[in-house]
């Protein structure tokens, strides 16, 4: 995140917050901080991915009243606001005609959303966040599942749920762990007007046509999902 979109993001946090949170209220025991103090911290923490344990060590102070804010602000909704709204104007300007889709498993042992079990985090608690990009990193969709769920049918759902009234053809581009068979695929471009491009089975004897839209797709995993997925998250994440 950029300085410039930073500082325009915290502008709309402030306010949603005038409206929703008050800074100044009539009864209660004021804030030990002015927001924007909270707001760019709890901006170091998403991006960055630091513990609360660890922003406290660096700032030297008990970073407690800072994550019991953030988790008060979750429940009210003002960051996935605030990121709806930037999204809205960036999509005024920008157009496009591909979507990239990927997903992470993130360890979460003591948190209040729904986990599962993966393979690859054996006897770990963890979920899986799905995120579509486009080519510019900016992501559109954030899904949070188990992390049991097999990323096919991950994308299965959000199809189903998010993308149900689609009317806009575009390319969804991924990578073998969503693979579908002729049939889905071709309900999707009829339906939803998605055209879904993975690379071929192993046996498959089609030869691939979106060899440059398949290498596009390193863009999502080169931009590193943990850091793209920052605010719309519960607190729980962090």
């Amino acid at each position: 995140m950029t300085n410039k979109i930073q500082n325009i993001y915290i502008k709309i946090c402030l306010s949603i917050l005038k409206v929703v949170d008050p800074y100044k209220k009539p009864i209660g025991r004021p804030n030990k901080y002015d927001y924007i103090f909270y707001i760019k911290h709890i901006i170091n923490i998403t991006i960055n991915g630091l513990s609360w344990n660890k922003l406290g060590l660096l700032l030297s102070i008990n970073t407690d009243f800072i994550r019991k804010k953030y988790i008060k602000w979750v429940k009210l909704g003002i960051f996935t606001t605030a990121n709806n709204i930037i999204l809205k104007q960036y999509k005024k300007k920008h157009k496009y005609s591909s979507l990239f889709i990927d997903s992470t498993n993130i360890v979460n042992f003591s948190g209040c959303l729904n986990f599962g079990y993966n393979i690859k985090n054996k006897n770990k608690k963890s979920i899986k966040v799905s995120v579509l990009v486009d080519n510019n990193r900016i992501p559109h969709i954030i899904d949070i599942s188990k992390g049991s769920i097999h990323d096919a049918k991950i994308m299965e759902n959000i199809i189903n749920s998010k993308l149900k009234n689609n009317k806009t053809p575009f390319n969804l581009v991924a990578d073998k762990g969503y693979i579908k068979n002729d049939n889905y695929i071709n309900n999707i471009k009829n339906d939803n007007y998605i055209t879904l491009i993975t690379p071929l089975r192993v046996n498959s004897k089609k030869e691939i046509n979106n060899n440059n839209l398949l290498k596009e797709r390193s863009k999502v995993e080169r931009a590193k999902l943990k850091k793209i997925i920052f605010f719309s998250l519960a607190p729980t994440l962090s």
